[in-house]
């Protein structure tokens, strides 16, 4: 990992955002004073050389507080990022929960948790079984990958989903029955 960092002042005024509620006009909005912030630029590499990220962060973070810990606050503060993704956009839908309670709403949370590690785990995994299992669990996910690229953790945790589904429904149904059933379900209209 290289870091660098640098003091800079911005001087630019800010765009107006604010509207008035009655006329839907922008508000006359008094530039503020130059603002001195910390640049601080990450570039990381895995063991090749290869970059695999970079990271322009600016920070009002006081000089006593070392760029290398604000680079590894920002790591942490992605991860958990990612983690909020998951929550509310991949299969757990967090923000449609029904719990009234705060035990319900900590049982789901860690439900929850505890699939999103399962699949970063999984993620990470080397070794031919475990490319064959992120393979599966992305088909059955439905959702497409971009060229080239490795299975994301969104639809892995939508696979993982389904495949706990099937695998509970083949414990409580044989073949015979569930290939019956489906005969029933997908028979045409008379």
């Amino acid at each position: 990992m290289e870091i660098s960092e640098t003091s800079i002042v911005i001087t630019r005024a800010a765009q107006q955002k604010r509207k008035d509620k009655e006329t839907g006009r922008r508000i006359k909005i008094q530039p503020g004073e130059p603002l001195t912030v910390r640049l601080v630029v990450v570039r990381l590499t895995d063991d090749l050389g290869n970059v695999v990220g970079r990271w322009t962060l600016l920070t009002n973070v006081c000089s006593e507080i070392t760029c290398e810990e604000v680079a590894r606050w920002y790591y942490w503060r992605w991860n958990i990022e990612s983690f909020f993704k998951l929550l509310k956009g991949a299969g757990h839908d967090v923000e449609t929960w029904l719990q009234r309670s705060a035990p319900a709403v900590l049982r789901r949370l860690l439900i929850a948790s505890m699939a999103a590690v399962l699949v970063w785990r999984l993620q990470r995994a080397e070794g031919e079984e475990n490319a064959a299992a992120r393979q599966l669990i992305c088909r059955l996910s439905g959702r497409q990958q971009k060229r080239g690229r490795r299975e994301s953790a969104p639809a892995l945790l939508a696979g993982l989903s389904i495949l706990l589904n099937t695998l509970k429904l083949l414990s409580e149904y044989s073949l015979e029955e569930l290939t019956h059933l489906a005969r029933v379900a997908l028979k045409p209209p008379p």
